[in-house]
């Protein structure tokens, strides 16, 4: 039984972190394309979706470690899980803040070429 919760755990990790990622690719193309509609995805669509899926997996870890008490392996893997939600979480408020940068810049005239956009948002969905 434990163990099958945990694997819930890592499943809902697993399809946040897809999720991010896709925020991340958003928003983006968004900026590099002028793609309007990918920013507007990511702030309102993506953005609320995260939060709560980053909120079931909390709560899935919080409670799993009330109800079962893991220990070593079980308890680390829980621990891990809930910080790299925490961290998913941060990262997929960045791509909403780019998203919201984007729109504005969108607008507005090139003050030099995105060169190293690309490459940044490559390096931090590894």
């Amino acid at each position: 039984m434990l163990h099958d919760r945990i694997n819930d755990l890592k499943s809902e990790l697993i399809e946040y972190a897809a999720l991010v990622e896709r925020m991340i690719d958003h928003s983006v193309r968004g900026l590099l394309e002028g793609k309007r509609g990918l920013l507007v995805e990511t702030i309102e669509r993506d953005e609320p979706e995260a939060n709560r899926i980053e909120v079931e997996v909390d709560e899935l870890g919080t409670a799993l470690i009330a109800q079962f008490e893991p220990k070593a392996k079980d308890l680390r893997t829980v621990l891990m899980v809930l910080r790299i939600n925490n961290d998913l979480e941060r990262v997929a408020d960045h791509a909403v803040n780019i998203a919201e940068s984007a729109l504005y810049l969108i607008e507005r005239p090139p003050v030099k070429p995105l060169i190293d956009i690309p490459r940044m948002a490559e390096v931090s969905k590894e």
